[in-house]
């Protein structure tokens, strides 16, 4: 009988979900002296879950009760294997599953999202640990009514979401073993009568996250000044950003620009899933989407997917210095320029991977 340390489970969704699943496997195998099992959701169910383009191409012009069938059957057997992957196995690896799916996967396993982003100002280095809520907002509806050309919802944030949202938050910096931060909440808080900055305010003061720094409630507006334009003025070698995930979508995606952190084909996220009050599950997810329109050709850009490999084989399979030893090869292949056209390179994705692991 395989031991859960020994297995990894895997939903690979459409587009270049399978390659992706498959290079993220490839790395894994490669520096693990354990014999590692895959659990995978397409073994389980029998198919890939939906990307976005691939429902669009298909719903777009039919009832969105036609729609609901598949994302309902989607939300179902992806709820069950991620309750099957928390008692079977250490962690799981996602690619990209359709927006609509999620949602409803949402409402009943509550989800977070990390990521540390390096960023460079002049001499100046500094890290951005950004967290999305993924707990409140869009993913609490309670109803959704469809009528008369109008889409009516009815949304939630509450004192006990920010309370496992700062908990959260609190391990992660403490998992990076970050003592210097400033610490900004990014929300529309000049709403619904200060409660909702109010209750930010009891989640920080009740988890006792604030060690050192400034504390801040921001405005979104507020925050882009201060990340995007005044972020150099900033004492504190680290700013924790907590944020809403509407706002964070925007964000996050303007802050890999305006730096010019590469792109975000080469980030993965860790996301935390919580399938009951006691128990978490980690999930990794490459940042990027499906890319419907690339999938088989061999330009999907894979640092994504090695780079998440090796926060696995670090944090999950115990393999000694992991991630260091894997962003050492990838620094090689962008110095080398062994990489991908949407990085200005010539090589197709196999000849990236091949080169990685030759120097790894």
């Amino acid at each position: 009988m395989v031991k859960k340390e020994n297995i990894i489970s895997i939903v690979e969704a459409g587009g270049t979900g399978i390659e992706v699943s498959d290079i993220f496997k490839k790395i894994v195998k490669k520096l693990c002296d354990t014999n590692i099992t895959f659990l995978s959701f397409k073994d389980e169910f029998g198919y890939y879950p939906s990307t976005f383009v691939a429902l669009q191409k298909k719903f777009y012009n039919k009832n969105w009760e036609e729609l609901k069938i598949i994302v309902q059957k989607e939300k179902k057997d992806l709820i069950n294997f991620y309750n099957e992957t928390q008692i079977k196995s250490i962690g799981m690896f996602r690619t990209a599953v359709n927006a609509e799916t999620l949602y409803y996967v949402r409402k009943d396993i509550k989800k977070l999202k990390a990521i540390v982003l390096p960023v460079k100002i002049g001499n100046i280095n500094k890290n951005i640990i950004f967290v999305r809520d993924q707990l409140q907002g869009y993913y609490t509806n309670e109803k959704f009514l469809l009528k008369n050309d109008e889409i009516n919802i009815n949304l939630k944030f509450s004192y006990e979401n920010f309370l496992l949202l700062t908990r959260f938050t609190k391990e992660f910096i403490d998992k990076l073993r970050i003592k210097n931060y400033d610490l900004f909440y990014v929300y529309k808080y000049h709403l619904f009568g200060l409660e909702l900055q109010k209750m930010i305010e009891r989640a920080v003061k009740k988890t006792n996250i604030k060690l050192k720094d400034d504390f801040h409630i921001f405005q979104p507006d507020t925050a882009m000044h201060k990340l995007l334009g005044g972020l150099s003025k900033i004492k504190s070698e680290n700013v924790v950003v907590v944020v809403g995930n509407e706002i964070g979508d925007v964000l996050l995606e303007a802050l890999v620009h305006y730096f010019g952190i590469a792109n975000k084909e080469t980030f993965y996220t860790l996301n935390v899933a919580f399938i009951d009050k006691k128990q978490k599950l980690e999930v990794l997810q490459t940042m990027h989407g499906s890319a419907d329109d690339i999938a088989g050709k061999q330009l999907l850009n894979p640092l994504a997917a090695i780079r998440a490999a090796g926060y696995a084989l670090e944090n999950w399979l115990m393999v000694p210095n992991a991630v260091n030893r894997i962003e050492k090869a990838i620094q090689k292949a962008i110095h080398d320029k062994i990489l991908t056209k949407d990085m200005g390179g010539k090589s197709k994705t196999d000849e990236v991977v091949d080169y990685i692991i030759n120097n790894l």
